[in-house]
């Protein structure tokens, strides 16, 4: 058999699943339930999982909205109870310290022995500046992306999530002295070195200016595009900024995001996702394509996609207690059976199952 390249996969996790009404009871999923789909992302081989980090409660069909849990803890408790797959909270960094951010995501990098990473989210909604008490004049409630007013803004947040990220990264590589637009910081990490370093660091990003954070600070991107040819011309356009800002030669694996409604047939996926619709009295819509089909003609889509540039996807499963086993027991065997999926998990820290430069010691 020819070696082909193998594609990453991640699993992103979210309560009962990412469709409004695929809802798990009345409050937020058990400490069991969380247990039980890190130990099967794991028996997948999966890379790794992510967390969601939002400063809002859970969106609900017809009942009320649960609370959320935490992302870092949560990734913290998936990772004591796993061996081997990533795990990767999300930090709102925008109402975030970096020194925080730096401290928790060392913590989580020990406590699983190198397989921690995080993404970084902005957000500039007024609701969530409420909710943290830091409420700037130009927060928004409805994003409007022909007001200029509201461009300059997310321009702002994006430079800030760019600083904040290295102020971050200096607190793993030793001491730190640094003045900046948005943040002064100084002294010494007071955690011990990670084992990584320097965790991977992941951006989600639709547009340009996000694209453009992503190219500066990040170590791995998502993207949301809508079929092969827009996969390529995002691809295209990262790398560019990428060159741009000055990082050509580092790696930047770049992953896409796809909300996945898997069964036997297509239309009984399709019929299941319609059921769901019904219960939410809404057609589900998402930033990112939505699937709905079976687990060989999502592999087929994939291999399709990462021809056009894309190193491997992370896939939000539309209800998680249907969706997750089909894409660990039933995708991937279907990717294996191509050589596009490992058959074992090797050794390393998360950096390097990614394929990422490994990181010096701290400097001081």
């Amino acid at each position: 058999m020819i070696d082909r390249p193998q594609l990453h996969l991640a699993l992103a996790l979210e309560a009962g699943g990412w469709h409004p009404a695929a809802m798990h009871g009345d409050g937020p999923p058990s400490a069991d339930y969380w247990t039980n789909l890190a130990l099967e992302a794991e028996r997948g081989l999966l890379d790794f999982l992510t967390f969601e980090d939002v400063l809002a409660p859970h969106p609900s069909g017809s009942s009320p909205a649960p609370g959320r849990l935490d992302a870092p803890l949560l990734a913290t408790w998936a990772a004591a109870r796993t061996a081997m797959i990533g795990v990767v909270p999300t930090l709102t960094v925008t109402h975030a310290e970096p020194f925080h951010t730096a401290t928790a995501i060392a913590t989580l990098d020990q406590m699983s022995d190198g397989r921690a990473g995080y993404r970084v989210r902005v957000s500039g909604r007024r609701q969530d500046s409420a909710r943290v008490g830091r409420q700037r004049p130009d927060d928004y409630d409805i994003p409007d992306l022909a007001d200029p007013g509201f461009l300059s803004s997310m321009a702002d947040r994006f430079d800030q999530a760019a600083e904040h990220v290295e102020v971050a990264n200096l607190f793993w590589d030793g001491r730190v002295d640094f003045t900046g637009r948005w943040y002064r910081a100084e002294g010494r990490p007071v955690t011990v070195r990670s084992p990584q370093i320097a965790p991977p660091v992941t951006v989600l990003a639709h547009m340009t200016t996000a694209y453009r954070l992503a190219a500066r600070v990040a170590d791995l991107v998502y993207v949301t595009p809508r079929d092969g040819a827009d996969a390529r011309a995002i691809v295209a356009e990262i790398r560019t900024l990428r060159a741009e800002a000055g990082r050509k030669h580092d790696p930047l694996p770049i992953l896409g995001e796809l909300v996945v409604f898997l069964d036997a047939t297509p239309d009984a996926a399709a019929a299941r996702k319609a059921r769901l619709d019904a219960e939410a009295g809404a057609e589900f819509v998402s930033d990112a394509s939505i699937f709905t089909g079976t687990p060989a003609e999502l592999a087929d889509l994939m291999e399709e996609w990462c021809q056009a540039g894309l190193a491997g996807f992370r896939l939000r499963p539309g209800a998680v207690p249907a969706d997750v086993p089909a894409i660990t027991r039933e995708l991937v065997p279907q990717l294996r059976a191509r050589g596009l999926f490992r058959k074992k998990y090797e050794t390393g820290t998360l950096r390097e199952r990614l394929g990422l430069a490994l990181v010096e010691g701290p400097s001081a």
